[in-house]
């Protein structure tokens, strides 16, 4: 069953780019979660619950509870309702207890840590406690009943998500011999890094535990932030998403996923933002928060999903969720279960693989692209891993012996240290991926939090770029942190929680039979990029751990200083087939199908362009220049337009591809013409009298040939800063000296080349060059001019820009000898639908001529893909090689601009 959500998200019916009718269609779907629902209303249940903090609540889901007996019978009620501790609070309300080092630490904050009302409604009043307990009934008082029962459920996951964050800062960060640095905050209770917050004091977390919706569904807003447990008024039958209680947890699995998502980029201290030095265990409060995911289909979506779920296998212990709210059809954890129509099993080689299953909804036939049915693969793959912890670790069945509760307590408390130690990479925005990196820090800058070197997501300034669009969160990063954790946390023979009842072998194919053995190596030789001075610029240079300006630093890490790259073993690669970049590309003319969708109808890039964001903000158009005012709907790129563009890659390989991804943001694959002519031709430059700078393409796959002005370069001679051959290392476009906007010398740059012709030649030029030397429009005649975007005006996306918000696509998966579209579409005789997700969006300067050809350079990659994410020697690409073209397929997009 679909789900849905708050957000609505346009999708449109694919129509090549010859002729066909673009038709908008509005359906429902989620950034955040799900869930629809409908069953009956239990009766009463009278127990004396007065004086003593006890209230009525249901201890189980009704599915468990009633042995798959509706509710409404008689029997029922008894084995549903029972009676509980609640709280002693006059209210709902309750504070996070932190466990951390050795003791019990209480918060100390001025806000609580959960607080559970009926709605978000501005007049809603909170209900108190009656006569010192909580004896509402379901039958006479179900909104203060249902309100009770949620605030019981919501303290239990709370503080068993609390104690499990404990048990794995003891296993990171207190052995002696640790081999690879804590991601985890050492200090979370004095930083503040497990909780939702503001200024160094915790917020709440809001739970509506009635919340009216159009469709009965239930979400996480981390914005507010609030879980809102639905119902849908004037249903016939009302029904409410909080009786199943297993999609309550699965709710706050996305609220832990956000808090352990950005664990690192919240340091507060004592309430106020810490300042760092040299040696400081805290950093800054970071500009912006990871997301483990967008509002559209992504793969970091799909883990936050598959994760989500394995949180209510983490309280329940139960291997499938939902059965209650999907009304006897429920989304399966594991291949055991009874509601998998796909033929699966615990056997080798028949488990739930990637990207086999990308696409798998039970009893669909047809492809469906969702993130909850990719996120089944991430779940299945926990639970299993947990499984195996309950089997095979000491740690877990402890020599005298423990009950399965307790076994189930500990095996998934290591699987939480796990996931806590890769989503806090994954989400890291300061850089640096631990806190014992600060002796990295450059000191004597005003405000250093932006230099130093950096060892994730390139460096501060570019994290939140980085992490979620040019090096996002994918099946493969997400399974190789995952892997590398468990190497050093859980198989470690001396320290590791496990040892040798659970190596790297297992881990290596247990992951394989998920098809998510999807890394050469794991990384553990990580080199970072050292920036000292953004205002006067000093050369960049790769740095390892372990070496610091010539002098070795003490980390605490001993074996991990220079400590050598491991490799997998191959002999364990048998379920999960790796391709090579060379296998996509556009389709030949000679098949006949599609190689764009274009996309141009007004009222569809209006409703795009408002569920455009990038760093949490609404996009912003150059209007007056370019507008959906423009569009004429004749499926071609005109003078004016915001169009939206699809291209329909083929996969040449006789294997699935998961995880296709195509970039069309900036990056670095143009050269200055003259090194010290580095000022943007902008007019105040222009009045200053500045050398104005110019650059020309480089030649990548024999294109831009040299007669048409690609750059070629002897590849045998060493390559310096601002050549085609050298990748940048900061990714930092302008700085300003003196007041006027410069380039780097190997600053990234738009996509989009024109072709320009004088009477001697044709050549592909930068669009800065164009609009001077053809065009003759001033600054402000371009798209994104400085009246918007200040000194980071880049003239080079003055003809055509890609919006920062549409600037990315992801494919769940294509078929073998098959293009995406035929993919999505699979045996369904109806048109396939494509989401935002699937789309580049481009403004068009309506000052262009009719007849102008341009070329955008478009990077593709994939998550099972052989040569993307390694170097010649088997090395995992630095971060900042992704701003060059080697962990990349170039695609060549050529369009002219026609009326």
């Amino acid at each position: 069953m679909r789900e849905t959500i708050k957000v609505k998200i346009k999708r449109y019916i694919l129509a090549p780019l010859w002729g066909a009718t673009v038709v908008l269609s509005l359906v429902s779907c989620s950034e955040i979660t799900e869930v629809e629902v409908s069953n009956a209303r239990l009766a009463n249940k009278n127990t004396d619950v007065y004086g003593n903090g006890k209230g009525y609540v249901f201890q189980k889901s009704p599915f468990d509870a009633n042995n798959y007996i509706l509710p409404n019978s008689a029997q029922s009620v008894d084995n549903w309702v029972s009676t509980e501790f609640v709280t002693d609070n006059n209210q709902l309300i309750d504070t996070c207890t932190i466990y951390a080092y050795d003791e019990v630490l209480n918060t100390t904050t001025n806000n609580s840590c959960i607080y559970v009302l009926e709605n978000d409604a501005s007049d809603t009043i909170p209900i108190q406690s009656k006569n010192g307990g909580w004896g509402y009934t379901v039958k006479a008082e179900p909104e203060e009943f249902y309100q009770v029962n949620t605030f019981y459920h919501s303290d239990l996951i709370v503080d068993k998500f609390m104690y499990g964050l404990y048990l794995a800062h003891n296993i990171v960060h207190f052995p002696i011999d640790n081999k690879i640095p804590p991601v985890t905050k050492y200090d979370p209770q004095r930083t503040f890094s497990f909780w939702f917050n503001d200024t160094g004091i915790n917020n709440p977390l809001y739970i509506y535990a009635m919340q009216p919706l159009e469709s009965l569904n239930a979400y996480f807003d981390a914005s507010n932030p609030a879980i809102g447990m639905g119902y849908t008024p004037g249903s016939p039958i009302t029904d409410y998403s909080v009786e199943d209680l297993p999609i309550l947890y699965h709710e706050y699995g996305h609220a832990f996923n956000y808090l352990l998502m950005n664990q690192r980029n919240t340091s507060f201290q004592d309430g106020q933002i810490a300042k760092p030095d040299l040696f400081s265990m805290f950093y800054y409060g970071t500009p912006y928060k990871s997301s483990l995911g967008t509002l559209f289909y992504d793969e970091g979506g799909a883990i936050n999903e598959g994760v989500s779920d394995f949180f209510a296998y983490f309280i329940t212990e139960r291997q499938d969720l939902g059965e209650w709210a999907f009304n006897f059809a429920a989304r399966p954890m594991s291949e055991t279960s009874q509601y998998h129509s796909a033929n699966v099993s615990k056997n080798s080689g028949e488990r739930l693989k990637y990207p086999d299953f990308v696409h798998y909804l039970s009893g669909n036939p047809f492809p469906d692209e969702d993130v909850h049915n990719a996120g089944q693969i991430i779940s299945h793959y926990l639970v299993s891993l947990t499984e195996e912890f309950k089997d095979r670790c000491s740690y877990v069945q402890s020599a005298s012996g423990v009950d399965k509760d307790t076994q189930h307590a500990r095996a998934t408390a290591l699987t939480l240290m796990l996931l806590s130690e890769t989503l806090g990479e994954m989400g890291d925005m300061t850089a640096r991926g631990s806190d014992l990196f600060d002796p990295f820090r450059n000191t004597g800058d005003s405000d250093d939090v932006y230099f130093g070197s950096f060892f994730t997501n390139l460096n501060a300034y570019n994290a939140y770029l980085w992490g979620h669009k040019v090096k996002p969160v994918t099946f493969r990063r997400f399974a190789r942190l995952m892997a590398r954790n468990i190497k050093y946390r859980i198989s470690d023979p001396l320290i590791g929680v496990c040892g040798s009842n659970f190596t790297v072998d297992d881990s290596e194919e247990l992951l394989d039979e998920y098809g998510l053995l999807l890394f050469r190596d794991y990384d553990e030789d990580t080199v970072g990029t050292e920036i000292t001075d953004m205002g006067t610029y000093v050369l960049a240079q790769d740095k390892d751990i372990g070496d610091f300006d010539g002098q070795t630093v003490d980390t605490g890490f001993s074996a991990y200083d220079n400590q050598a790259e491991t490799a997998v073993n191959e002999l364990n690669r048998k379920q999960t087939v790796l391709i090579s970049k060379d296998f996509i590309d556009f389709p030949t003319d000679a098949s006949g199908e599609p190689k764009i969708f274009i996309f141009d109808k007004q009222a569809g890039m209006q409703e795009l362009l408002a569920s455009l964001t990038f760093e949490g903000q609404n996009v912003q158009i150059s209007e007056g220049l370019a507008g959906p005012e423009y569009n004429n709907g004749n499926i071609k790129i005109s003078p004016g337009e915001i169009i939206g563009i699809t291209p329909n890659l083929f996969n040449f390989s006789n294997s699935q591809m998961g995880g296709v991804r195509i970039l069309a943001n900036d990056w670095d694959h143009m050269k200055l013409d003259t090194s010290t002519d580095i000022h943007v031709n902008s007019n105040d430059n222009m009045s200053a009298g500045e050398d104005i700078a110019n650059w020309s393409p480089c030649q990548y796959n024999g294109w831009p040939s040299e007669t048409e002005g690609g750059i070629v370069e002897d590849d045998t001679l060493p390559a310096s800063e601002g050549d085609c051959l050298y990748t940048t290392k900061h990714n930092l476009v302008l700085k300003d000296t003196s007041n006027t906007p410069e380039y780097y010398p190997d600053a990234s740059q738009p996509i989009c080349m024109v072709q320009y012709s004088d009477t001697n030649e044709t050549r592909w030029v930068s669009q800065d060059f164009y609009r001077s030397s053809e065009l003759l429009l001033e600054d402000n005649e371009c798209l994104n001019n400085p009246s918007m975007s200040g000194s980071d005006f880049n003239p080079n996306e003055c003809l055509v820009r890609i919006l920062p918000g549409g600037s990315q696509i992801i494919y769940g998966k294509i078929d073998p000898q098959n293009t995406w579209q035929k993919t999505l579409q699979g045996q369904n005789p109806t048109t396939p639908v494509i989401s935002t997700n699937h789309i580049i969006v481009m403004e068009v300067n309506k000052n262009i001529s009719p007849g102008t050809t341009f070329n955008c350079r478009m990077r593709v990659n994939f998550s099972n893909c052989s040569d993307c994410f390694d170097d010649e020697n088997g090395n995992e690409y630095p971060d900042y090689m992704h701003a060059g073209d080697k962990p990349f397929k170039l695609i060549n997009f050529s369009f002219k601009v026609l009326d």
